[in-house]
């Protein structure tokens, strides 16, 4: 279930009102949602049905910027982005499946996630396994290293 949304004129920092204005001006129809207490804003734009993923979410906390997918079985499925510009391309991106989450872990435990391509190539270590998720659901995918 997607958060509840807010008022727009909920007090935000700067890097929060910065995101929010080239966000929103890029993407109207998106709207503000109610934020954990480790979030200044937060963006959530539900994913297409055949998506395993719910919804494609942006978040900021102080002078961080986070672009991420969320999900009922789905964790750490974030990364970190430096500024409006960057957080732009990289949400363009995911919704054309042109970059995808990535991510490693070994047995329970959460190695890494970084974006990839859906042409790139993967490898994969002993003893771990990759979860790629992209926007779409079309190209999701799990890769265990033996």
């Amino acid at each position: 279930m997607p958060p509840k949304r807010i008022k727009p004129d909920r007090p935000l920092t700067a890097i929060a009102r910065r995101i929010r204005k080239s966000v929103l001006t890029r993407h109207p129809s998106w709207k503000l949602h109610e934020c954990s207490d480790n979030q200044d804003l937060c963006i959530y734009v539900p994913a297409p049905r055949a998506s395993k993923i719910e919804a494609l979410q942006i978040t900021t906390y102080r002078q961080d910027i986070w672009v991420g997918f969320v999900g009922a079985n789905l964790r750490n499925a974030f990364y970190a982005v430096d500024n409006s510009r960057e957080l732009l391309r990289i949400v363009e991106l995911l919704l054309n499946d042109a970059a995808m989450f990535l991510i490693t872990e070994r047995g329970s435990k959460w190695i890494e996630t970084t974006l990839v391509g859906p042409n790139d190539r993967i490898s994969v270590k002993a003893r771990t396994k990759v979860t790629i998720f992209s926007w779409s659901g079309k190209f999701d995918r799990v890769i265990v290293g033996r």
